[in-house]
């Protein structure tokens, strides 16, 4: 799995306690802040919000982090993450793509859960491109954060 390079701008990055992000940072290295070019939306769950990135070669940027894998990470880990992102179904909520990250002046190749889905009106986009700010702001809790062990989307 050395090699790859992930980005999270959602539930997974380091920012937001629930068990699978807490698992996957015991393996990951965070590289730093970067940006992604798309539109970011949120969906209100009942277990708290999830964010969904939509590429787009031109408009907003879409805030997250990068991450290196560490010794250990490995397909279970990434079939867990897959499995998190409904990645891993016949009609998945997210598509695990390369994308084109901005982390200062550099440009960097890096997989990120995509939506998969079309978008729709229960939607509620974020101007700025940042999860972890709009729950802050809104005070309001991101998925699963503060669960037990085998909390899922």
């Amino acid at each position: 799995m050395r090699g790859r390079v992930f980005f999270f701008y959602g539930t997974l990055t380091h920012e937001h306690d629930n068990p699978t992000s807490a698992a996957a940072m015991r393996l990951l290295e965070p590289i730093g802040h970067g940006a992604v070019r798309g539109e970011l939306h949120v969906v209100a769950h009942g277990a708290g919000w999830y964010p969904v990135l939509t590429p787009r070669r031109q408009g907003g940027w879409v805030q997250g982090w990068l991450y290196s894998p560490r010794q250990g990470f490995d397909r279970r880990m990434l079939t867990r993450l897959d499995r998190y992102e409904e990645a891993d179904r016949r009609w998945p909520e997210y598509r695990r793509k390369r994308v084109n990250v901005r982390i200062g002046v550099r440009r960097v190749l890096a997989e990120a859960y995509i939506h998969a889905r079309p978008l729709h009106p229960g939607l509620r986009r974020v101007p700025s491109g940042d999860f972890s700010a709009f729950v802050a702001r809104c005070g309001a809790k991101s998925f699963a954060s503060g669960t037990g062990k085998g909390a899922r989307r």
